[in-house]
C-alpha cells in the first residue's frame, strides 16, 4: 500500500507523535497525515476529514484514559469503516479496547514493523 489512503495521529506526546509521522513517511504508507494532540483536536479533523486509519493513543494527558473513554466509542461511530489501531502501554485494556471498536490493540513501545505492518492490514489484535 502506497499513498492510497490517509491517517489521523492521536497522540499527546508530540515526540512520539512526531515518530510516528517519520515512519509514515519513511514508508510511504499515506497519502495525508493528519496529527492531533487532544481529544479537542482529534473531533476537529473528524469533523472536515474522513482518514481511513486512526492511530490513537489511550492516554491522552490529563491523567486519564480519553482515547479508550471518548474518543474510540466516537470514532467507531462516525468512522464505521475506518479502521482504528490502538497503541498504548495500557495492555490490561486491550479486550475492552476491541468490544469498543478497535480493529488492532499494539502495546507500546512499537517497533517501526508493527506501525507499518498495522496499516498495511498485516497485524492481528
Amino acid at each position: 500500500m502506497t499513498q492510497e489512503k490517509t491517517a489521523l495521529i492521536i497522540e499527546d506526546e508530540k515526540e512520539i507523535r512526531d515518530i510516528y509521522v517519520d515512519y509514515c513517511e519513511f514508508f510511504n504508507i499515506f497519502k495525508e497525515i493528519y496529527v492531533a494532540g487532544t481529544v479537542e483536536e482529534a473531533r476537529q479533523i473528524i469533523q472536515v476529514k474522513t482518514p481511513d486509519i486512526i492511530y490513537l493513543d489511550l492516554g491522552l494527558g490529563g491523567g486519564g484514559l480519553d482515547g479508550k473513554d471518548i474518543l474510540l466509542p466516537e470514532m467507531r461511530t462516525i468512522l464505521p469503516n475506518g479502521k482504528i489501531i490502538v497503541l498504548s502501554a495500557y495492555n490490561e485494556y486491550k479486550n475492552e479496547c476491541i468490544e469498543k471498536g478497535a480493529d488492532v490493540f499494539i502495546e507500546k513501545p512499537i517497533s517501526v514493523k508493527e506501525f507499518r505492518a498495522a496499516a498495511e492490514d498485516n497485524q492481528i489484535c
